[in-house]
């Protein structure tokens, strides 16, 4: 059975990297599952996971970080907004799973003190329920 944090990375990836508004912003290719800072830049790095359970339910939480060469933040916010777009209606498949909700919970912005890039953080939290054989 698939892990709660890597089934909800792996819808992530696939639900992001095929949508028209995320990818007119970011390259399929750079919207990935990576550690430490992007190879190019506009890109999107899947962070760190994590899960919370309830008895039966559990909550799976992932982390977005948008990287964009820019002085102020707008890229990164317009990125951010192709993601809760992306993400805001099911169906979610996700392996092993019955998933009921996926939502965007935060998204925070910082700026490079060198004016170079942007950086965003974007919080995302699935409602599931593991699927038993």
């Amino acid at each position: 059975m698939i892990d709660a944090s890597t089934a909800l990375q792996t819808l992530i990836r696939s639900r992001l990297s095929t949508d028209p508004g995320v990818t007119a912003l970011v390259p399929a290719d750079d919207i990935r599952d990576s550690n430490g800072l992007p190879v190019q830049i506009p890109a999107v790095l899947i962070g760190g996971g994590q899960v919370t359970y309830d008895e039966l339910k559990l909550t799976a939480h992932a982390d977005l970080h948008i990287w964009v060469e820019e002085v102020g933040t707008t890229g990164a916010k317009a990125i951010a907004g192709a993601i809760r777009n992306a993400l805001r209606s099911g169906p979610w498949p996700i392996a092993d799973h019955h998933c009921s909700v996926v939502r965007v919970t935060s998204d925070r912005f910082m700026r490079d003190p060198n004016n170079q890039y942007s950086h965003g953080v974007v919080s995302i939290e699935a409602h599931m329920v593991e699927r038993h054989p």
